[in-house]
């Protein structure tokens, strides 16, 4: 999977931009954890009306990614990059850098077992049911879920909604073999 982070940055200048006459743009960015951190560096000439002089600007960068996503080997690289010259001091450069390789951190199948109990309509202190709180995965239906923790599919509907669920979900699964 590849990102693409965009970056805008105005540089002013002492004097007027007539024209741009070259522009090059180089980077040293670096993935550390979750962060793309670095220098950009531009460099070229430009016209002031009354002649051409060079420029050269460092310019850092920082940027946090997500943390569920794995940068182990990811690659960094510019993907685009353009520039407008604005009310002639301004020069607006933007930056699309492309972060490639990333992967995602696996859903993690998450089965916690809760000492919380549902009271029945007539309380008894044998009378209680444990359960499980179920992640809902990629391929997950209510009819592998039921078969997996050998319940019926009415007994699932007293608990939770059935009608739209979705991977991330918490499902409620009462466990039957307690009952």
């Amino acid at each position: 999977m590849k990102k693409i982070i965009p970056f805008k940055k105005e540089i002013l200048f002492k004097t007027n931009i007539n024209e741009i006459v070259s522009i090059a743009l180089d980077k040293d960015l670096k993935i550390d954890k979750d962060k793309v951190y670095g220098t950009f560096k531009l460099y070229g000439e430009y016209n002031d009306y009354e002649e051409n002089k060079p420029f050269s600007i460092d310019i850092p960068y920082e940027n946090y990614l997500d943390d569920e996503l794995v940068l182990d080997n990811a690659t960094i690289d510019i993907e685009d990059f353009y520039y407008e010259i604005l009310e002639e001091k301004k020069l607006i450069i933007n930056i699309e850098i492309k972060v490639d390789n990333i992967e995602s951190k696996p859903l993690v199948e998450r089965e916690e077992s809760v000492s919380e109990t549902f009271e029945e309509s007539t309380y008894n202190e044998n009378n209680y049911m444990t359960y499980r709180v179920y992640i809902v995965r990629e391929n997950d239906t209510i009819d592998t879920i039921c078969e997996k923790y050998e319940i019926e599919k009415e007994l699932l509907a007293e608990y939770n909604v059935l009608n739209n669920i979705n991977i991330g979900d918490k499902l409620i699964i009462p466990n039957a073999r307690n009952k």
